[in-house]
């Protein structure tokens, strides 16, 4: 990532482009600095919960777009007036629900148990797949270590494997696009440089030719449209599979989200290094 020049402010997306008949929505759970990796093995604390960084990425086929999104506002406003909390469209957010905030609250859902099972229940009817990258930050750190060498950047390495996977699953004739959520314009720019020097020159497996299906089509989009009135449920999926991952490692337990979403990765039940590909 040497020539890496960051780029102006990234496109939002609005609309489904006509040409483009695939999207993969892509969100993380854990954080992907290093210093606090260095002081776990200066304490050889290998069992830190935190050594954990997740990166996920949804994929939707053109086709499902008639009615999937259609089947989400329906859940959403089987639990919320118009799927609405204080005037603005509920999120599926991980944090706000496993904290019991906001839409998410005791008030709101009072029968969360018979929540989860409804929404597991809608996660499973819907027509999507799924890729996690998993990286043992302390693993990873520790054998570049050994090795004399620096490790990757966290961040950078599971971006790299998860857009290699997405290119195993298009077809020649299709035509893709990335869609991650916009945090803050800094940050926004970074990631987007990175994401498309990826496209542009490949990966040390996969080269550039193999991304020419993305053609720079990578998106940031916030939670929700301008008008607070729709959310982008793509990375809401992203996002509630993401942290079930990191759960799942942190703890050695499965969520009922887990369980159910798990079912949606590429090459299900043979699912390791396919649709779950853990890195060191």
């Amino acid at each position: 990532m040497s020539n890496l020049t960051v780029q102006s402010n990234p496109p939002s997306a609005n609309t489904w482009s006509s040409e483009v008949n695939s999207f993969m929505a892509i969100d993380e759970s854990g954080t992907s600095e290093l210093k606090s990796i260095e002081r776990m093995i200066s304490n050889s604390d290998q069992n830190n919960i935190d050594k954990w960084f997740i990166l996920t990425g949804v994929i939707f086929n053109k086709d499902a777009m008639e009615f999937l999104p259609q089947k989400i506002t329906e859940f959403k406003e089987k639990y919320w007036s118009c799927g609405e909390y204080c005037g603005k469209r509920v999120v599926l957010h991980s944090k706000e629900m496993r904290h019991r905030e906001n839409a998410f609250s005791k008030r709101c859902i009072p029968d969360y148990d018979s929540f989860i099972g409804d929404l597991c229940g809608l996660l499973e009817s819907l027509p999507f797949k799924l890729v996690s990258i998993v990286v043992d930050k302390y693993k990873h750190v520790l054998i570049n270590q050994e090795r004399g060498t620096c490790p990757y950047g966290v961040y950078e390495y599971a971006l790299a494997l998860l857009l290699e996977r997405y290119t195993f699953n298009m077809g020649s004739q299709s035509a893709g696009a990335l869609l991650f959520e916009s945090r803050n314009g800094g940050a926004d720019r970074k990631l987007y440089s990175k994401a498309l020097y990826t496209v542009k020159n490949g990966t040390y497996y996969v080269s550039g030719a193999n991304f020419n299906f993305l053609r720079e089509r990578i998106y940031f989009n916030s939670k929700r449209t301008a008008d607070n009135k729709k959310s982008y449920f793509m990375l809401e999926l992203a996002d509630l599979f993401s942290y079930a991952v990191l759960q799942h490692f942190r703890k050695n337990e499965d969520s009922k989200i887990y369980t159910t979403m798990s079912k949606k990765l590429v090459g299900y039940p043979d699912f390791d290094g396919k649709g779950l590909k853990v890195l060191y």
